[in-house]
């Protein structure tokens, strides 16, 4: 899942509805009721969800829904325990983080949604009578699960309302959900306050909704999960939006971006990083070798960074622009030697996991021809492809981020150059550091560097960076 703003909205939308209009009827007399589990808890694993003891799924990511699934039932209203399990970093099955009863009733929808963090865990249920297909309309079942936030007005209007000409369509409180709202059959903003204000807590984008000209009838409903943001911005909320076929989440529309400078360019002097034309004010000043700015909300969007001389409007030392996607966090690297400096930008998850550490490599060193990183168990184990986080990685390149258990192991980095037909012993896979003991704990979020040599005919150096620190 990812954001869907305006257009990929109306895609996404479109589509959706269309396989609505052609999903079956079900009548009243039929024996069956459905569920879906959406996984909003910010610090759980991913999860393996079973209901009374049958595997419903898997593997249920965060902010990821499991789809409708069909129950038979024996009577019209049952109970199911529901049950999740962590899913390790090894993709065994670990602990029971959650536990609880679900309703299960005939010709209704089901959605569980497993909220709040992983210590204080719980199951927010909201049931809505399964419409006849194909759905003549727009429905929104909006469902307040977002654990951290008190009581919510709800709107969805036409763009451009003045909310204080419109009432709001409920107010909720965590737990809480509406009927399914019928709304509107055009393009809709969903707003949310603080109950009796009209200073928005959350705005999304314009959500764009057309007819599918291929069906005589179209429409579509949507359970709008309301769920915590743990990303970087001013919204304390976010939205999940299921048909039951497939989802999509919904950010604040004016939610900013986060960026993180690390500076990685051996001989570039001290400077300052400046946002746009911010120069009274900059993000960080003084930035020098492997030191790091704090993670600042920025502009999303293109976004125009100035690299100057501390202290200086005029004098620049390097000028960039990069594209960041609001509500994501962002590492930039400045790499290479100064004459050639170049950034490196990639997104972060600093999502902290309880049972699972997370990490990746980034490849700063301009001459280290291929690294390849390795974890094992012991200081004496083979080297092998079991064992091989990644291999032969690049200068300039970055990895996603690796999951390990919590434990002790041991880190070994190695170095391959490309056979230029001159020297064969270049093919050859060189240790450069380790094995080196590493003593990971769950909810580690580290990024490890590769540095160029610190001295000259040296070997590649290696700092590890806490994504977590602020």
């Amino acid at each position: 899942m990812g954001q869907h703003r305006t257009g990929w909205w109306r895609a996404a939308a479109a589509l959706t509805l269309a396989c609505l209009a052609a999903a079956c009827d079900t009548s009243d007399e039929a024996t069956i009721g459905y569920v879906q589990i959406i996984h909003a808890s910010p610090d759980a694993p991913s999860l393996r969800i079973d209901l009374d003891n049958l595997v419903l799924t898997s593997n249920l990511p965060y902010r990821t829904t499991s789809g409708l699934s069909i129950e038979l039932l024996d009577s019209r209203t049952e109970t199911r325990k529901l049950s999740g399990f962590a899913r390790l970093a090894d993709n065994t099955t670990g602990d029971l983080l959650i536990e609880g009863d679900v309703t299960v009733r005939q010709n209704y929808e089901t959605n569980a949604i497993i909220t709040g963090f992983s210590d204080d865990a719980m199951i927010v249920e909201a049931l809505k009578k399964r419409r006849n297909r194909p759905i003549d309309g727009l429905f929104f079942q909006f469902i307040h699960s977002a654990s951290a936030s008190g009581p919510l007005d709800i709107y969805s209007t036409s763009p451009g309302t003045d909310l204080a000409t419109t009432a709001p369509l409920a107010t909720l409180a965590l737990g809480e959900s509406t009927e399914s709202l019928e709304i509107p059959f055009e393009d809709q903003v969903i707003t949310f306050t603080e109950p009796g204000s009209l200073e928005p807590v959350f705005t999304s984008d314009t959500l764009e909704f057309e007819d599918d000209p291929d069906t005589n009838e179209d429409g579509g409903e949507f359970a709008m999960a309301i769920i915590d943001s743990v990303t970087v911005g001013a919204s304390p909320v976010q939205i999940i939006a299921s048909t039951g076929l497939s989802a999509f989440e919904i950010a604040d529309a004016g939610d900013s971006a986060g960026l993180r400078v690390i500076q990685a360019s051996p001989d570039a002097p001290a400077m300052d990083v400046v946002v746009e034309d911010n120069f009274d004010s900059p993000m960080v000043s003084n930035l020098l070798y492997t030191e790091t700015s704090i993670m600042t909300a920025v502009p999303n969007g293109d976004v125009n960074l100035n690299f100057t001389v501390p202290g200086s409007s005029t004098e620049f030392l390097y000028e960039d622009q990069v594209e960041l996607r609001g509500g994501t966090e962002y590492n930039l690297y400045l790499i290479d030697d100064f004459e050639d400096v170049r950034s490196l930008t990639v997104a972060t998850d600093r999502r902290s996991i309880t049972t699972e550490s997370r990490f990746r490599i980034v490849n700063a060193s301009p001459d280290s021809g291929r690294i390849s990183i390795y974890v094992t168990d012991t200081a004496d184990e083979e080297l092998t492809n079991k064992n091989v986080l990644v291999r032969d990685l690049q200068f300039g390149f970055a990895t996603a981020y690796f999951r390990i258990g919590p434990g002790d192991y041991f880190l070994t980095i190695t170095q391959k150059f490309v056979n230029t037909g001159d020297d064969p012993d270049k093919e050859e896979e060189v240790t450069i550091v380790g094995p080196e003991p590493l003593s990971v704990a769950g909810g580690d979020v580290d990024s490890l560097l590769i540095l160029p040599p610190e001295t000259e005919g040296g070997t590649e150096t290696f700092l590890v960076y806490d994504d977590l620190q602020p």
